[in-house]
């Protein structure tokens, strides 16, 4: 799937535009939401509330493992988002991002650099992604330093995330 493109539900409707990767990787795998259609959904109600998808949908993924949803529950999900859109208290907290989210919940497992929710690209794997993540002023910016090139696209050189290296004791 293209960035920046429609998306049309099953029955050819139209839900979405724009449809990222990192929103279906957010809502989707980090929520275990499957329903590609609900995941479009919150993609346009996040798109008419003005939060970023990435950290709204980690948020909720936050949300879920402090016991407010169970993992994969579509409708508890799309509620939260109304949520936001009402303002209510539980709205303010999920558009609030998964770093106030975590935060407020108490949650103990919070993927945020620098109060910013991690993008789908994981720097246990992405080697350089971690380096970037550190050392930016944003945070977990999956767009600046994007090691992604080498280590899953192969442009630049590939690289291992499996294999230990050694550069002047520096791992």
């Amino acid at each position: 799937m293209r960035c920046s493109q429609v998306y049309n539900d099953k029955n050819g409707d139209y839900l979405t535009g724009g449809f990222e990767y990192e929103t279906i990787w957010a809502f989707g795998a980090h929520c275990h939401i499957k329903d590609l259609d609900s995941i479009a959904k919150m993609d346009k109600m996040c798109d008419d509330f003005g939060v970023d998808t990435i950290d709204t949908g980690v948020a909720v993924g936050i949300a879920m493992e402090g016991g407010y949803l169970e993992l994969g529950d579509v409708e508890g999900a799309l509620e939260l988002l109304e949520e936001i859109g009402k303002g209510s208290p539980i709205g303010r907290i999920i558009g609030n991002g998964a770093a106030f989210t975590g935060q407020a919940f108490g949650t103990e497992r919070v993927p945020v650099v620098k109060r910013q929710a991690l993008p789908a690209y994981d720097p246990r794997s992405v080697k350089g992604q971690g380096v970037t993540y550190a050392t930016t002023p944003m945070g977990a910016d999956h767009t600046a330093g994007y090691a992604v090139t080498s280590n899953i696209l192969g442009i630049g050189g590939v690289v291992d995330p499996f294999k230990e290296r050694r550069t002047g004791g520096i791992i």
